[in-house]
C-alpha cells in the first residue's frame, strides 16, 4: 500500500522504519505546522538530513525522498500536495493535530491510529500518566479507525504488555512505541488483504485523560505512600512531582515507599539519612531523589537546608502558591 504517516517522535518514526522493510510505501509524511512555520520548516527538514537520526520522522522523510506536508488548519491548499500523491492509507501515531474530515477522506482505503492504551480506557494524550497514576496492572497499544471524535473509531487491533512496579511514564512510552512498531506490519498487511473491518469500542468503559499540569503535580503527604510512588513515576520528567519547603518548590525524582503504618502525621520528617523518610497518609516515603532550582540548581535537601527530625512539610498543595 502507498502509505502517508503523520506523527512525531519514536512512535511515528519507528512505524517508518519498520514500513521501510515491507513492501508498503510510505509516500509522505505529515507535520504540525502550527508548532512550525516559515524559513524553520526548511531548516528542521535539513537539519534531520544532516543528523542521520532513526527517531526523528523529518530524518526518515529524508532518505525515503518522501515529501513532507505541513498541515495548520487543513485548508485545500495545505492539502493539495497530499491529493496529488494519491495515498491508500493515513497512518497516525503521535500526531497533535486533529485531524479533519477532509484530510481523513484523502486516503481511499482508510485512516488509522496507533493509540497508547488499550481503548476504550485512556483516551486522549496522557495514556502514559495515567496507567500509572490510575494504579493499572497492564496497558498496550489500540490500532483503530480515525473518526473526528478523539479516539474514538472502532478497533482493529490491540496487545498488551504488564506493567511493572517500577515502570515510569517514559519505560511505559519506550514499551508502547515497541510494541506498536512490531504490531504495524501486520495490521498493514491485514488491511491491504482484507480491508478495514473493525469493532465498535465500548462506550461504557471509556475514559478520557487530559495531559498534566503542574496544578496535577503537587504531592499531597495525607495521600497512601503507593500513591506518591505511582504519583512521581507517572509525573517524571513532566511536569515534576513537588511540594514545598520553606517557601521554597523541591521537586522529587525517585521514591521509595513502604506500606507500614508510623505514628506520625502526615508529612513529618523521621529520618534524614540515607535518604529524607516522610509520613504519609498510609506508609512512607523515602525522597531517594529531590532538588531544587532556586537560587540555584542543588541536591535537596542541602547541607545548610536545617532540615530536622520532626520537621512538618506542608501537607498538600493547599498550601501551595
Amino acid at each position: 500500500m502507498r502509505i502517508a504517516v503523520a506523527g512525531s517522535g519514536r512512535l511515528a518514526a519507528g512505524l517508518i522504519g519498520e514500513l521501510t522493510r515491507t513492501h508498503h510505501r510510505v509516500v509522505a509524511v505529515l507535520q504540525n505546522g502550527r508548532a512550525v512555520r516559515g524559513f524553520r520548516r526548511t531548516l528542521d527538514t535539513r537539519l534531520a538530513g544532516l543528523l542521520g537520526n532513526d527517531l526523528s520522522v523529518l530524518c526518515w522523510a529524508r532518505r525515503l525522498g518522501a515529501p513532507v506536508v505541513w498541515l495548520d488548519k487543513q485548508t485545500d491548499e495545505e492539502l493539495a500536495p497530499l491529493r496529488a500523491l494519491r495515498p491508500d492509507l493515513l497512518l497516525v501515531g503521535g500526531y497533535s493535530i486533529i485531524l479533519k474530515r477532509p484530510t481523513l477522506d484523502i486516503a481511499t482505503v482508510g485512516s488509522v491510529n496507533v493509540h497508547s492504551s488499550l481503548l476504550p480506557r485512556h483516551r486522549g494524550p496522557n495514556p502514559f500518566q495515567s496507567v500509572i497514576m490510575q494504579g493499572e496492572k497492564e496497558s498496550g497499544v489500540t490500532y483503530h479507525v480515525i473518526e473526528e471524535g478523539i479516539d474514538t473509531g472502532g478497533i482493529i487491533e490491540q496487545a498488551t504488555f504488564p506493567l511493572e512496579p517500577l515502570d515510569t511514564m517514559m519505560t511505559v512510552y519506550r514499551r508502547s512505541c515497541d510494541l506498536a512498531h512490531m504490531m504495524v506490519t501486520g495490521v498493514m498487511d491485514g488491511i491491504e488483504r482484507d480491508g478495514i473491518h473493525p469493532r465498535p469500542q465500548d462506550e461504557s468503559l471509556a475514559s478520557y485523560n487530559k495531559k498534566a499540569v503542574e496544578a496535577d503535580s503537587w504531592i499531597d503527604w495525607r495521600w497512601p505512600a503507593e500513591k506518591i510512588d505511582r504519583l512521581v513515576r507517572a509525573l517524571v520528567p513532566i511536569p515534576m512531582p513537588r511540594f514545598l519547603y520553606e517557601a521554597r518548590v523541591v521537586q522529587v525524582m525517585r521514591v521509595r515507599w513502604s506500606p507500614l503504618p508510623v505514628d506520625a502525621a502526615p508529612g513529618t520528617v523521621l529520618a534524614l539519612r540515607p535518604a529524607v523518610r516522610v509520613a504519609t497518609g498510609l506508609g512512607t516515603v523515602d525522597l531517594v531523589g529531590a532538588f531544587t532550582k532556586r537560587p540555584v540548581p542543588w541536591i535537596w535537601p542541602p547541607p545548610w537546608s536545617g532540615l530536622k527530625l520532626g520537621d512538618q512539610l506542608p501537607v498538600g498543595k493547599g498550601d501551595a502558591p
